[in-house]
């Protein structure tokens, strides 16, 4: 192996040794019942940053439904620089979106549909997990694509506004100013979804009775 390359390989395992990784837990609740869990984790390596976030639902029904979801963003020098998330439903793919930075913004794909964002900087939605927005910003969802804004309701709390379905109402709490607290997610007719922070993963009913059975 070349000299050169031989330093750079070196340089970049140095730089995974040397990272941060943040990581923290939260519970999905609904009416006192247990739906779900959610993951998100931020590592820091030099001048790039990358968050994941794992979410996994079970809501029983008239039939059992399992909700899976993964996103990932990087970030380098403090810009957006590239994302990706998926959904599956039962364990089939329903949803998956793809966004890189261009010369002119970001190059989008969803569900294999290309589109265009001329935002150069987005405030993407995986860093409300780590950060307090500013008092009024625009939020991207790496989940769907779209741009949605936030506003300060008051101290450490803050409304996600989404024009295509006004009446949904979602509501972000933080206990510091990097620390989330919870989300709050009310839709007319339905039982509130509350996401609350936990100090380690949830097991869910049905994993329980999983490994009951083996």
């Amino acid at each position: 192996m070349k000299r050169p390359a031989l330093i750079l390989i070196l340089l970049a395992a140095a730089q995974i040794l040397n990272a941060q990784v943040y990581v923290r837990y939260y519970k999905i609740t609904s009416d006192g019942t247990n739906l779900g869990n959610l993951t998100a984790q931020k590592t820091v390596a030099g001048d790039t940053v990358a968050y994941r976030l794992t979410a996994d639902v079970i809501v029983n029904m008239l039939a059992k439904i399992h909700v899976e979801n993964r996103i990932d963003a990087t970030y380098v020098t403090g810009n957006l620089h590239s994302s990706s998330a998926s959904m599956m439903l039962n364990q089939n793919p329903v949803l998956r979106t793809m966004v890189e930075r261009s010369k002119t913004g970001f190059d989008l794909e969803n569900n294999g549909h290309p589109s265009k964002l001329v935002d150069t900087a987005p405030f993407s939605a995986l860093r409300l997990y780590f950060e307090m927005p500013p008092e009024r910003t625009k939020v991207f969802s790496e989940l769907d694509g779209k741009i949605r804004n936030m506003r300060k309701l008051e101290e450490k709390k803050f409304e996600l506004i989404d024009p295509e379905n006004p009446k949904r109402k979602v509501t972000y709490t933080y206990s510091s100013e990097e620390g989330l607290y919870s989300i709050e997610v009310e839709i007319p007719h339905l039982p509130k979804v509350t996401i609350s922070q936990v100090r380690e993963p949830v097991v869910l009913d049905a994993e329980k009775d999983a490994k009951a059975e083996e």
